[in-house]
């Protein structure tokens, strides 16, 4: 079986967060007077900001040395021309008895070595062996910097930034409580640069083999992109909650009991296996 042009990825990545938190608490509770039914209150406020770079290198696996038949022109890259430096890998899985496979493929390793390359005479067909003109030269054999899936929207660099506030209050000993809270997101995005057109900007370099990373290292000119609409930038949440905490007196026919008076049955148990 064969494998035309295997490409291999490279993903680096860079994510730094930041995030500032300040919390008070203010507890009434406790206080003698009217002022005690003012409660317990807490508000918590916060700040991120978290900064990300994905990048993305593409590779395939061809022949790197310089030869009269592997030249590339110049701002091409080897992934695009010629055809000869590029790999088409056969796994050799068993013998021609049987259809079946007889063991696993063996792997190879970049390095040097003999690249066998030549002509049959047009005539007879199939050729005879031996009739043929070739030549055997040493040849590197390793990954080639590719163009395709590389730099321009396959990288990106994005800003998060939130600010937001939270605020829990506790009234009539816990029985009422309420949440407020506000939250404002920001994504700033921008993609990575491709280069002019130029040989000297393109994001392979003209040896067709290595990358230009004075270009693919740096991000498409002008503003960020905002990825929000003005009208989704503030989300507003709010929850006030009561709980009864007197159970209430089961209703004769209505289902046996209510929530609360299960409630108490198991406490009841409770103490009695305790005891």
């Amino acid at each position: 079986m064969g494998n035309g042009e295997p490409a291999t990825e490279l993903n680096p990545a860079k994510w730094d967060s930041y995030r500032a938190q300040l919390a008070y608490k203010l507890d009434l509770t406790k206080e003698k007077g009217w002022s005690r039914w003012l409660g317990l209150h807490q508000i918590s406020g916060y700040d991120e900001y978290k900064y990300r770079i994905n990048r993305r290198l593409s590779f395939r696996d061809g022949i790197l040395d310089d030869h009269i038949w592997t030249r590339v022109p110049a701002g091409s890259s080897l992934n695009n021309n010629p055809n000869i430096a590029r790999a088409f890998l056969r796994y050799y899985v068993g013998d021609n008895q049987g259809s079946n496979v007889d063991y696993g493929p063996t792997d190879f390793a970049p390095g040097t070595y003999p690249f066998v390359w030549g002509v049959y005479p047009a005539t007879p067909n199939p050729p005879v062996a031996g009739s043929g003109t070739f030549k055997s030269e040493p040849s590197q054999l390793g990954l080639a910097a590719s163009s395709t899936n590389t730099a321009g929207s396959s990288n990106s660099k994005t800003i998060l930034k939130a600010l937001g506030w939270v605020a829990q209050s506790h009234f009539l000993d816990e029985r009422l409580v309420t949440t407020f809270g506000v939250r404002q997101d920001k994504q700033y995005q921008k993609p990575g640069y491709v280069g002019t057109g130029s040989p000297t900007s393109q994001v392979v370099n003209p040896d067709g083999t290595t990358f230009n990373y004075d270009v693919i290292d740096h991000w498409q000119a002008g503003d960020y992109k905002v990825q929000f609409r003005p009208d989704q930038a503030g989300r507003r949440g709010r929850a006030p909650i009561s709980r009864p905490v007197v159970p209430r007196t089961p209703q004769a026919g209505r289902h046996g009991r209510t929530l609360a008076g299960r409630r108490v049955a198991r406490a009841v148990a409770y103490r009695q296996q305790i005891r």
